[in-house]
């Protein structure tokens, strides 16, 4: 599955780093919501995964919330709206 909506409240940094596949790194796209995704991703010759807003991603990604320096789970109210930004950056 491509996209997933997690509780983050509850992961570690390894949790993390397992879900992307490496060492994390954060693309905020707005005060409150941002993407994590591997570092190191393009180095290691991942596959691509999707466009959003304007930014290529390889390997597997998680969109998440965020206040100030933590991550947190995504506003629900952001999903449905993410996912067609998503689905139109396919067509």
């Amino acid at each position: 599955q491509r996209v997933q909506n997690a509780a983050l409240a509850q992961l570690t940094l390894e949790e993390l780093q397992a879900a992307v596949g490496g060492y994390i790194e954060g693309v905020a796209f707005a005060s409150d919501t941002m993407v994590i995704c591997d570092k190191e991703g393009r180095l290691q010759g991942l596959p691509h995964n999707c466009r959003f807003l304007g930014v290529d991603f390889v390997g597997p990604i998680l969109i998440v919330g965020r206040d100030d320096e933590d991550f947190t789970d995504l506003n629900p109210e952001y999903f449905a709206p993410i996912l067609e930004v998503l689905n139109r950056a396919e067509a």
